[in-house]
Parts: C-alpha cells; structure tokens; sequence
C-alpha cells in the first residue's frame, strides 16, 4: 500500500492522481485499516468534490458510515458584482414591448466593448418580452466580445434566464474553471455549468416514470450539452441524441402517430421520448442508474454480457473492467454529473455510492432491488417513447 500512495502523490494528471488516491483509500478499508481509509478518502472528497472519484470517495465514506466532509460552498462569485446596476433580469410582465433602450438601437458597434454592450442590450430586452430564442442569438454574438468575468458572469446569468442552457454552461466551464475546480458541490457557478435545462420537460416525464430528474440532466449534458439542434456524425438527433430508427421504433410501440425524425428535434419530444427509454432500461436493471447509463451509450446486449462475465464487482470495479473504452468514460462522466445534479437539485451532498455489486447498487440514497414499476404513456401528448444515443440504439 504504501508504495501505491507514493505513486499517486508525484502523478502529474489529475484525473490519474485522483483514481490513485480512491483505490488506495479503498484498499485501505478493505484491508482493515479504517483510519488511514478515511483520511485518504475524506481528503479527496473534500479536494476534488466536483469529480467522478472524488464522488466515489465520498460514497465511500458514506458506505464505511462515516460523515461525509463537506467545505465552504462559496464559488467566488459573491466578489463579482453585475457590470451595471440594474442589469438584473425584471419580470417580463414589467417591460412593454417599445421600451427598447438606446444601444439595442445602435446598430454600429465599433470595439469589443461596444460589440458586446450592443449584444447584451439587446438580449436583455428580448428576455424581458419572453422572446427566448431570439436572446440566445444575441447572447450567442456577445460571448465572444466578452472579456471581463464580471461581463461574463452577467452573460452566463442572461443565458440561463433565456434558457439558452448550453451558452451559460460553456461560459461557466471556460471562464470559471478555477472556481469550478475549488467549489464544494453549490454555488453559482456551479449551477451555470449544471443547469436545469427544460425543467417543465424534465421532472413532469421523470416523474411520470418515477425516477430522479438528475438521470436525464446528467446524460443530455454528455449527450448534446444541452443543444436541440445538434446532430451526431452517426445522425442521432437533439438533445439526449436519439437515432431516427430508435425514435420511430418505440414511437410505433407507444402508438404515438405521424412520427418524423424532424420531430426529435422538439425539446419536449425528445425529452419524452428519452425519458420511457431511460425508464426501460432502469426497469431491465433493478433500478441501477449506471447500468441504465452504460446502456444508453453501448446497448443493453453489451451490458448483459458484461454483467454475465462481471456481475458479482463492486459498482466501481465494474466500471473500470468495462471493456469499451468510449463508454468507460462516458460512464464516468454522466455519473459525475448525476452525483453533482443530486447534490445541487436532488438528494443533499454529493456522492456516488458505489462500493457494492452492480447487482443491487443504487447510486444516490438507498440500495434499489426491485424493477420499477411500468408506468403508462399518454400517446397524445408531445412525449413518450425511448431513445439511445448513436453507440446504442437497438
């Protein structure tokens, strides 16, 4: 052991650095040697709260019944105060659709400051009349002209109330990345990078199919970074990448009429239909959100084969023996952002809880045994049918 704990400490890359130092705290409970186990673990949660294997530590930690640490939630943004005063974002309701101010009426921007005034303007205005889209346009024009954090704070909070998800979660990581890399789980930043996209959407089919909302958001921030309009090289489409075939397959079995791959690019669409797939595949593995992740990227008949050959590993040893190298990461990825939604949105500190067999594993909260319960789909509405992203579409 203490050779391994060597090893880790003159790692260079974090993210090796931070795999080292869970598997030697792991080894250290598992060999009995609690203290030591805990000191190793309690600091790389506490350090690195907001990665995959800091998250690992601390379920760790919760698993062993020992409190998980938790620091200061401050991400700095309190030091940053708007550009302007009263750039805040009033109810739409108080705005009447002349009130256009000056610099959106000037149509001559000659300096990066200018150019971004002129932008931010404009998609101010344009969130206070309720005209999204438009805003994000705009938005999308004065990111690159930005170039102060507060300019950039301001824009990435402008984006969110546009819902313009994937603008404020790519300023949040670009320009914040420092702050992002000390917060403890909360704070602004954190929820601009982790947005809760098309929230309506999200919790009304997650909580039809009677799972955390948390599962969706973690896999369209991998999938598409929160893009409707995206299409993968393989042509899945929108936001949580369903393929065509995918979407007219359970689109037929949902009795769901007139269906057109053009329809996946509707947000409400898509959501829905990848809300009963995900649901699907919950269902096919006793509730174990990585399994149903894993799924989702390689198809369940990989994962069958996996469990068959590996099913009696512990959650994170399965993980890492998955032999796909694309879904191995993409694994780690999405429970990350799962443990990170629960924490901001859901089920309190952050955590993946993964120290026992795939098997029984529920990742958040309480061990999951039984199937979910199937849930009924009205064939009426926007929603209901299932998708996987390109890797796994049946």
């Amino acid at each position: 052991m203490r050779p391994f704990a060597r090893w880790w400490k003159n790692i260079r890359t974090a993210s090796w650095s931070n795999r080292a130092r869970y598997w030697t705290g792991r080894s250290q409970l598992l060999s009995g040697d609690k203290e030591r186990g805990v000191e190793t673990l309690s600091a790389l949660a506490l350090e690195q709260s907001l990665t995959y294997y800091g998250l690992l530590g601390a379920g760790a930690l919760a698993d062993a019944g020992v409190d998980v640490p938790i620091g200061s939630t401050s991400d700095g943004t309190n030091d940053l105060e708007p550009v302007e005063a009263g750039d805040e974002v009033p109810d739409p309701a108080e705005v009447a659709a002349t009130d256009l101010p000056p610099d959106v009426l000037d149509t001559s921007p000659t300096s990066p400051a200018a150019t971004y005034r002129f932008h931010f303007g404009r998609a101010r205005t344009l969130v206070r009349l309720g005209w999204q889209s438009e805003a994000a346009t705009e938005l999308a024009a004065a990111r690159g002209a930005a170039r102060t954090k507060p300019e950039k704070l301001d824009l990435a909070r402008l984006a969110l109330a546009a819902d313009y998800y994937h603008g404020a979660q790519t300023i949040a990581r670009l320009a914040f990345g420092d702050e992002l890399a000390k917060s403890k789980g909360d704070g602004e930043i954190v929820r601009l990078a982790y947005p809760k996209a098309w929230p309506r959407f999200v919790t009304a089919y997650a909580g039809q199919y009677r799972y955390s909302p948390s599962v969706l958001w973690a896999i369209m921030r991998e999938e598409s970074t929160y893009r409707p309009d995206v299409v993968s090289p393989v042509g899945a489409i929108g936001l949580l990448q369903i393929m065509p075939k995918t979407g007219a397959q359970i689109a037929e079995k949902l009795g769901v009429k007139g269906f057109t791959a053009d329809r996946l690019f509707d947000p409400e669409i898509n959501i829905g239909f990848s809300a009963w797939y995900v649901r699907d595949l919950l269902a096919r593995y006793g509730g174990n959100e990585a399994l149903a992740i894993a799924s989702y990227n390689a198809g369940p008949d990989a994962v069958d084969r996996w469990l068959k050959a590996r099913g009696d590993l512990a959650l994170d040893e399965f993980v890492e023996e998955i032999p796909f190298t694309e879904t191995r990461r993409y694994v780690k990825r999405v429970l990350m952002s799962y443990g990170i939604y629960e924490a901001l949105y859901g089920a309190g500190a952050p955590k993946i809880r993964a120290a026992r067999t795939v098997a029984r594993t529920s990742l958040v909260g309480a061990t999951t045994t039984a199937a979910l319960p199937a849930a009924t789909v009205d064939a009426a509405g926007a929603g209901g049918g299932g998708g996987a992203g390109g890797g796994g579409a049946p």
